[in-house]
């Protein structure tokens, strides 16, 4: 009977932690949490998750589809703000099952939820939480697949194993990173059940896996032959154009570049630099308790061999994005920082139990003031990057005030042009405007060139032709030199933007 009882306490403590957990999180990231349009990738997110549009290679279907059925189920809200919300919920669920994955490894409740949180709050994870993104997606999903990994080397139980190839095929539909957890599956096995090898099972769920993850990349070659009105930034006219795009396409040529140089001056500093400003820190010596448990091998080795193809995709894909490749290290490494916090507790306690307790109490008080200290300065940080999307947002909005004709605009700046693609989607449809973007680009000087003297301009994205006759605007003034050089005469207006002739 008191075993009984003992057993139904452990479990009201657990689910009272956990909803606490939760409480917390949300409340807090809901706060920082942006309620409107965002800028960047983020604004594209915002409005193809919910008009089943195609945003750029790989095409991240999954992530699409499912905010598609988020905004699409509930009804309240901004579309913006429903595309946020599911985001931030992708996060949440992943700080659940890092909690389910640490007590699994025998962390006391108290230390599972400060490790939740230093995660929770650390700047690469809030980052990728407080806005629509694909990261958070990417990062459910692994957090299952390493849960799923766990019970399986606490059970025995292959199912989990087979589950998890399963879900890690599904990955594939949101990330192409997934990758990187594919070699420390494969060693796993190898190491703590090798003969599960031979077993149909593994090759039937492992053929599961990569249909489930293929199949929603069906849906980009449907997309591309929908009405013109649909935003596609993928195109796939026939098979070989369809395999590039969804393996890479334009990114392929700065994967696994390893230039020296840019690597001891630029992309070493930026890992150590979020190395020592995550939610690691101090805490790194104690990950490296974790080996001292030989009975631990296999486990150890699927984080491990995960960790460093994960750290050595962030230093060797020539494409700086920090938030979504450097949050896979921390979320595997914090699950090791617990293992080694465990084993240095278990050690102290065969010594001395009085031992033990001091380690508590010590390490707790260190995990405390690293929480209250990166949540100080992490919260200050996405206070300033929302103000950033704010300002950038109230242009967007004063640009698209402006433009009251049927008109071609032209947008020279990255932070704005999917957020007025965003408005003109969502909010603003009744206006025909035609967005180029101009990046330096000498072509798209050239193809606003020959609209202007009289050809068809094709918006490639919407799959259809502008005919010629439409006023161009530009709205930022330093770029009227660069426009200069190659022929243009640039008229201001009295909204207050340029508009465009040929000399």
């Amino acid at each position: 009977m008191k075993a009984m009882s003992l057993i139904k306490r452990l479990k009201t403590s657990t689910l009272f932690v956990v909803v606490g957990i939760n409480l917390v999180i949300f409340v807090v990231h809901y706060i920082w949490m942006v309620k409107d349009v965002g800028t960047y990738d983020t604004a594209k997110f915002q409005f193809i998750g919910y008009t089943l549009g195609v945003p750029h290679t790989s095409g991240y279907p999954l992530h699409t589809l499912l905010s598609w059925l988020f905004t699409n189920t509930l009804i309240i809200g901004e579309i913006a703000w429903r595309q946020n919300l599911l985001n931030l919920l992708f996060s949440i669920i992943s700080l659940n099952f890092l909690f389910f994955i640490l007590r699994q490894l025998s962390l006391s409740l108290f230390f599972s939820f400060l490790l939740v949180l230093l995660q929770a709050f650390s700047l690469t994870f809030w980052y990728i939480s407080y806005q629509s993104e694909v990261y958070s997606l990417h990062i459910m999903l692994m957090s299952i697949v390493t849960f799923l990994v766990v019970r399986h080397y606490n059970t025995g139980n292959d199912n989990y194993y087979y589950y998890a190839l399963c879900i890690f095929g599904l990955m594939f539909s949101n990330h192409l990173t997934s990758i990187c957890l594919f070699p420390g599956l494969l060693i796993y096995i190898l190491v703590r059940k090798w003969r599960l090898i031979l077993n149909f099972k593994i090759y039937l769920y492992s053929a599961l896996g990569i249909l489930l993850g293929m199949l929603p990349y069906l849906y980009i070659y449907a997309r591309f032959y929908a009405p013109n009105d649909v935003y596609v930034e993928m195109h796939v006219y026939d098979f070989n154009s369809f395999f590039n795009e969804i393996t890479g396409g334009k990114f392929q040529g700065q994967l696994n570049t390893i230039n020296w140089e840019k690597l001891r001056t630029f992309q070493l500093p930026m890992t150590y630099k979020f190395f020592k400003s995550g939610e690691i820190s101090f805490l790194t010596l104690f990950f490296i308790f974790a080996y001292i448990k030989r009975n631990l091998s296999p486990l150890l080795i699927f984080l491990s061999v995960s960790v460093a193809f994960n750290i050595y995709f962030a230093i060797s894909f020539d494409v700086y994005d920090p938030w979504g490749y450097y949050t896979p290290v921390y979320f595997l490494l914090l699950i090791l920082v617990g293992i080694g916090i465990e084993n240095l507790k278990q050690w102290f306690q065969k010594i001395n139990p009085s031992y033990a307790k001091a380690f508590i109490l010590i390490i707790s008080v260190l995990l405390s003031y690293r929480l209250a200290t990166i949540f100080k300065y992490n919260s200050k940080k996405i206070h300033q990057f929302t103000e950033k999307e704010d300002y950038h947002r109230a242009i967007a909005k004063k640009y698209l005030a402006a433009l009251n004709e049927e008109c071609i605009f032209i947008i020279t700046s990255d932070q704005t042009w999917q957020t007025l693609h965003y408005l003109l989607q969502i909010k603003e449809k009744e206006k025909k405007i035609t967005l180029i973007p101009i990046w330096y680009e000498r072509e798209e000087f050239f193809q606003v060139h020959e609209y202007l003297k009289g050809k068809e301009y094709y918006d490639i994205n919407f799959r259809n032709s502008i005919k010629p006759g439409l006023p161009v605007f530009l709205a930022d003034k330093k770029w009227i030199p660069n426009f200069e050089k190659f022929g243009f005469k640039a008229i201001p207006q009295e909204n207050g933007m340029y508009r465009l002739s040929t000399n």
